[in-house]
């Protein structure tokens, strides 16, 4: 997945993801047309669209996210009750980019996140921490909680 400034997925990727929803019956190619159409004329990121458009409940788009992407689904039972310590960043980039850091070690940091097509935390959280990201996928709703 090649992200754009924005960190917002690709065309390629959102119509790859589009197609796999397509293919796994989670919506019709008739409303995948739609999401394309509105997504080409709004700055709005493909999942907000699939959600305030209502095709798609937020625990069908995070499971749909996570088969697509082949990460796993946050267990909410693993988020911490107080956020591990990372130095170089501030909460405000967690709650704009709706991230939660579930582990921090020197080598890696393990968030979870709600739309994974968003390649920009990616590479924002390597370039900051100089670290692997591993990610899982939430739903806002769980993001909010946690956060």
């Amino acid at each position: 997945m090649q992200p754009t400034q924005q960190g917002a997925a690709t065309d390629d990727t959102a119509a790859e993801f589009l197609g796999w929803l397509v293919e796994t019956r989670a919506i019709t190619s008739i409303l995948a047309e739609r999401v394309a159409r509105v997504r080409s004329e709004t700055a709005d990121g493909l999942a907000a669209i699939l959600l305030k458009l209502g095709l798609i409940s937020e625990p069908d788009l995070a499971s749909s996210f996570a088969g697509f992407c082949r990460l796993p689904r946050l267990d909410f039972a693993r988020v911490p009750g107080s956020a591990p310590e990372i130095g170089l960043l501030n909460e405000s980039f967690l709650r704009t980019r709706e991230i939660v850091p579930l582990r921090v070690t020197d080598n890696e940091i393990e968030i979870a996140c709600w739309d994974p097509l968003d390649e920009y935390v990616v590479q924002a959280l390597r370039f900051a921490l100089g670290c692997n990201v591993v990610r899982c996928v939430g739903t806002r709703e769980e993001l909010r909680r946690a956060l």
